[in-house]
C-alpha cells in the first residue's frame, strides 16, 4: 500500500473508549475532516484537512446533554464542553481515532450528528461507537469484498452492495453519501415566506456584533417580550432584541433594537428539555409601537387547550438535514393535535400537561433549529392574533414523521406572566 494511502485498524470491543464512557477515565482522540469551521449558521469550509484532539465524555453525561434525542448506547460523544473544539457540517462519516500500543491508528468513532450552530457550549458531537459493529463490518467485507474489488460497473452490483460500504484494498468507513446531519432542538420546515411585516409582534433575539439569530420571541407590550426559557442558555445580557424586521440580514428603516434589562425564567423550569420552558425579557427602553412593531395578545381563555390549526412564524432552519437558515421570516399553518396523541407520540418524555404539540404528522411542516421561543398563534372571534404556544422542543431530526413540535401552552401561565410584568 502506498505511503500516503493507508488502511485503518478497527477498534476492539473492550477498548479505551469503552473504559472512558463507563468509568470516566480521561481519554482524548484525534479527529480529522474537511467540515465547516464556523460556529454560526454561515458555513465556512477549509481547503486543507483539519484535525483536533477531542475529549471523550461519559455516556451518562451524553444522555444528560441529549435528553429525548436519538442518542443510543452504541453512540459516544466527544468534544470540548466549552465549544472550543467540535465537529460540524460536512464532518459526517469522518473518523475519530487513537494510536494503539503498536503505534497503529485505530478507528473508534464515526461522526454522526450534533447540534446547530456547531460548537455550542454544553454540547458535543455524537459518533457511532465502531466497537459495537465489528461483526457487521467483518461480515459485510467478507460477503462483498470480491464483488466490489472485481472490475464492474455500479449498475452490475447488487442493490444491497451499493447501500453498504465500499471496501477494497483501502477500507473506507462511514462515507457521508447524503448531506451532513446536525440537528438541534427546536426551521420552519415546509413553510413559506411571510409578507413584509405580516407579523409585527415577532422579534429576533440576536447575538451582538455579528447579528447571529439565536431564538424568536413575541412582543407583549412596549417593555416585555415572551420567549422560551431555554433560549437564555445562549442569550447573554449583552445581546439584542430586534423588532420591526422581516429580513434579519438586511436592516430596515422600521427596525428597532433594544438591549436586555432583565430576563425572567419560570421558577419551575428545570433546564434543558423540560416543562415550564417559558421566559420573559424586559427591554432597556420601550419599543415605539406602530404598524411595523406591535404587541401580541395573550390567550383570552385560561387553561385552554386550543384545537384546529395555528400559525407559526420564525427564522429557524428550513431543512431537516442541512443547515439552511432563511434571511426572511417564514410562516406555516400547523395542525394542533389532541393532548392524548401528544402523550402517545412522546411516551416517557418531558411532555407535560402544560404543553401542546403541533405539526403536519407526515413531517412536511414542522418547527426546527432557531424557531425556539417563536409564537404559535390563533385569531380570536374579533380577528385578533392570540399567542397560545411558545416553541420549546421537538423530535430529532426536525420534520420526522410522527414527531410533532412541542410548545408551551401559554394559557397555563397567564397569572405568572401578569405578575412578572407588573413586578418592579
Amino acid at each position: 500500500m502506498k505511503e500516503h494511502v493507508q488502511k485503518i485498524k478497527l477498534a476492539f470491543l473492550f477498548d479505551m473508549i469503552k473504559k472512558r464512557i463507563s468509568e470516566g477515565s480521561e481519554v482524548s482522540m484525534i479527529f480529522s475532516g474537511w467540515g465547516s469551521t464556523s460556529n454560526t449558521t454561515t458555513q465556512e469550509y477549509p481547503d486543507l484537512l483539519m484535525k483536533a484532539d477531542l475529549p471523550i465524555q461519559t455516556l451518562d453525561l451524553c444522555f444528560e446533554i441529549f435528553a429525548n434525542t436519538p442518542l443510543h448506547s452504541t453512540n459516544v460523544c466527544a468534544g470540548e464542553l466549552d465549544g472550543s473544539k467540535a465537529v460540524c457540517v460536512a464532518d459526517s462519516g469522518s473518523p475519530l481515532v487513537q494510536k494503539d500500543s503498536e503505534g497503529d491508528v485505530v478507528v473508534h468513532g464515526l461522526t454522526s450528528w450534533g447540534q446547530v450552530p456547531c460548537g455550542r457550549p454544553g454540547t458535543t458531537g455524537v459518533f457511532v461507537n465502531v466497537s459495537y459493529f465489528l461483526k457487521w463490518i467483518k461480515e459485510t467485507m467478507q460477503n462483498y469484498e470480491n464483488q466490489l474489488c472485481a472490475p464492474a460497473t455500479m449498475s452490475s452490483l447488487p442493490q444491497l452492495v451499493k447501500m453498504k460500504f465500499i471496501l477494497c484494498s483501502i477500507l473506507i468507513i462511514g462515507t457521508a453519501v447524503a448531506a451532513s446531519v446536525f440537528p438541534r432542538i427546536p426551521r420552519i420546515i415546509g413553510g413559506e415566506p411571510a409578507a413584509p411585516h405580516e407579523f409585527p409582534y415577532m422579534v429576533s433575539l440576536q447575538r451582538t456584533g455579528d447579528g447571529f439569530h439565536i431564538c424568536g420571541g413575541a412582543i407583549l407590550n412596549e417593555r416585555w417580550v415572551l420567549t422560551a426559557a431555554h433560549c437564555f442558555n445562549v442569550l447573554t445580557d449583552d445581546d439584542e432584541i430586534v423588532a420591526g424586521t422581516n429580513n434579519i440580514r438586511h436592516p430596515e428603516e422600521f427596525e428597532q433594537k433594544r438591549k436586555i434589562l432583565r430576563k425572567i425564567v419560570h421558577e419551575d423550569y428545570a433546564g434543558s428539555v423540560a416543562p415550564h420552558d417559558i421566559g420573559l425579557i424586559e427591554v432597556s427602553e420601550p419599543f415605539e409601537l406602530n404598524k411595523y412593531v406591535s404587541s401580541l395578545r395573550l390567550p383570552s381563555r385560561e387553561f385552554h387547550y386550543p384545537t384546529g390549526s395555528a400559525t407559526i412564524s420564525g427564522w429557524g432552519r428550513t431543512h431537516s438535514f442541512e443547515s439552511i437558515f432563511p434571511d426572511e421570516l417564514v410562516k406555516a399553518e400547523l395542525p394542533i393535535h389532541p393532548i392524548d396523541m401528544c402523550y402517545r407520540v412522546y411516551p416517557n418524555s418531558a411532555f407535560h400537561e402544560t404543553n401542546l404539540c403541533a405539526s403536519v404528522m407526515n413531517g412536511s411542516k414542522a418547527v426546527c433549529s432557531g424557531d425556539s421561543g417563536s409564537p404559535l398563534v390563533q385569531k380570536n372571534s374579533q380577528g385578533e392574533a392570540e399567542v397560545y404556544g411558545i416553541t420549546s422542543w421537538s423530535g430529532l431530526p426536525c420534520g420526522t414523521p410522527g414527531k410533532p413540535g412541542v410548545f408551551v401552552n401559554v394559557s397555563f401561565y397567564l397569572d405568572w406572566i401578569k405578575k412578572q410584568i407588573n413586578s418592579q
